[in-house]
């Protein structure tokens, strides 16, 4: 696999394939249509629901049946997938004290002095 970026999308749709290639008839004791499957499974992601695919997939890698490599390369993909919305933890600190940085350098209006609106201004 690559070091790309991995969108929602590749990995809903790799995810949906996977399914539907490993068990058919479960897959469609699940779902009515493809297309009702990948936006399941793309909302799961949205929320952040992995741990159940990553379950799945690695039953199937532990298995070394026919389907052991794809998975494999799919937990791989949802591991990329995960580690690009991360910040590190110097970048984490970084940003705390940026905005604690900003916020004592904020002028604050003297007491007593009302800022005037857009309207007032026009």
């Amino acid at each position: 696999m690559s070091s790309e970026n991995v969108t929602i999308d590749e990995l809903a749709a790799g995810l949906d394939q996977f399914g539907y290639d490993f068990d058919p008839y479960g897959y469609m004791d699940e779902v009515s249509s493809r297309e009702e499957g990948f936006a399941q499974i793309k909302g799961e992601l949205l929320k952040g629901n992995l741990s159940g695919y990553r379950d799945y997939l690695q039953e199937a890698v532990e298995e070394e049946g026919e389907f052991a490599l794809e998975a494999a390369d799919l937990l791989d993909l949802m591991d990329r997938y995960e580690k690009q919305g991360k910040l590190s933890v110097q970048q984490k600190l970084f940003i705390l004290d940026r905005i604690d940085e900003i916020s004592k350098n904020k002028p604050t209006p003297e007491k007593g002095k009302l800022i005037s609106s857009k309207e007032d201004v026009r």
